[in-house]
């Protein structure tokens, strides 16, 4: 990055996920971003890095970030980018309460948690038509079984 992209944003102190906050508001508040078509770019992969780990509350963190995220490309009335951030929110929420599952007695606390946030959210991308049934039915089977579960009773006998 050079060093003007830096004037008035940072990197938030203490999150996970810093990259998550600041990365989209430099790419997107250029005029021009040069590409240069070689792999220069060296990514050090963390094995004992946060995303590596077993699942934690901190993960939870992300979520603002989503919401910053699909604010700002409102604002902007981006709303190809607002769709994509919308659906990697709806994935990360889905993906947590899926490994929350799995984790140790002592996390499972969260589960209602997550569940309710993906309720909220997938309730939030339904009214905006990014969500499609079929293709999201185990998600909505997750976030509201009897909801979903109707919804594929109308659907297979809307037509007969």
């Amino acid at each position: 990055y050079a060093r003007s992209c830096f004037e008035t944003i940072r990197y938030p102190v203490g999150t996970f996920f810093d990259d998550e906050y600041v990365t989209y508001r430099i790419l997107f508040g250029q005029t021009a971003v040069p590409v240069v078509p070689a792999g220069l770019y060296a990514y050090y992969w963390n094995p004992g890095g946060l995303t590596k780990k077993k699942w934690s509350p901190r993960r939870m963190e992300v979520w603002q970030a989503y919401e910053e995220q699909i604010e700002y490309f409102t604002r902007r009335g981006d709303e190809e980018m607002r769709a994509f951030r919308f659906r990697e929110y709806l994935e990360n929420i889905y993906a947590q309460l899926l490994e929350v599952r799995s984790a140790p007695e002592g996390l499972k606390q969260y589960e209602r948690q997550i569940r309710a946030r993906l309720r909220r959210i997938v309730w939030r991308a339904w009214r905006l038509g990014y969500i499609e049934f079929w293709a999201d039915y185990e998600m909505l089977s997750q976030c509201s079984p009897l909801a979903a579960k109707l919804g594929r009773f109308w659907m297979e006998h809307r037509d007969k």
